[in-house]
């Protein structure tokens, strides 16, 4: 059902108030073509435009929703526009780190912070999902944005996937699950309780290829819009915030069947 909106003792319909205000707003140049308005037809004229929208502010209103609607639009096309486009960039770039099943037909990207309280909170249904469907490979992106000890963290999981692959998942969990800060005595700590070599992680950590994956990240991820974590990348759709093992699921089955 239409809204409706009085104006003159006649009610007009939504698209008679938009054609209303548009023929108000073409006038002045309607009347330039022809002659200027004079001083005072420009007064009446602008005070007419005035008093129809004091009286009538729901047309504002309804104007700014349906533009922010539109923008919201446009922002998705392009956003999935730009997923389409990067193709290996989401799934096959060998910086970026893939658990799960690497072969699996189905990819959930994950864009997070490991200082991120949300991304700690949905560790452990992004867990459960992955050991319960062995079609999904997850891919890691490190995105740090939370502070030098964000990037700290990212380095020593980026050079753990450089030197040890076999051994990126679970160090990944266990920087995640853990609370408190990300100081370099705690990566260290978590490193030696897997029995990695801390003098060979501190040392590629330095490697300059994690400077160009972690850059390469932050530029991918503002051409998606992201800028929080999590984010999620699911069968093409992204998906901004923290989600729960319910959403996962079902976004993943829209993925299988589309």
């Amino acid at each position: 059902m239409l809204k409706h909106h009085r104006i003159a003792g006649v009610f007009l319909s939504a698209w008679s108030v938009s054609a209303l205000v548009l023929s108000l707003l073409l006038l002045p140049a309607q009347a330039q073509s022809a002659e200027p308005l004079n001083d005072d037809e420009k007064r009446q004229f602008e005070e007419m435009i005035h008093d129809y929208l004091m009286e009538n502010p729901e047309v504002m209103l309804q104007s700014i929703q349906a533009y922010r609607e539109k923008q919201a639009q446009a922002e998705q096309e392009r956003v999935n526009a730009a997923i389409a486009s990067l193709g290996d960039v989401l799934g096959d770039d060998l910086k970026t780190p893939v658990g799960g099943n690497p072969e699996g037909s189905i990819t959930i990207v994950e864009f997070f912070d490991y200082q991120c309280g949300y991304c700690k909170r949905v560790l452990s249904d992004v867990t459960e999902l992955v050991s319960s469907d062995q079609n999904i490979r997850l891919v890691f992106k490190e995105f740090p944005i939370l502070g030098e000890e964000s990037i700290l963290a990212s380095r020593a999981s980026l050079a753990i996937w450089n030197t040890w692959p076999e051994r990126y998942e679970e160090f990944h969990v266990a920087l995640m699950g853990g609370r408190g800060s990300m100081s370099n005595a705690r990566i260290m700590e978590t490193a030696a309780s897997f029995d990695l070599d801390v003098n060979i992680l501190a040392e590629a950590m330095n490697d300059p290829k994690i400077d160009i994956a972690l850059q390469e990240n932050y530029e991918l991820a503002k051409s998606l819009g992201i800028n929080g974590t999590p984010a999620f990348i699911i069968g093409g759709e992204l998906i901004p915030g923290a989600i729960d093992l319910a959403t996962m699921r079902e976004l993943v089955e829209k993925a299988a069947q589309g």
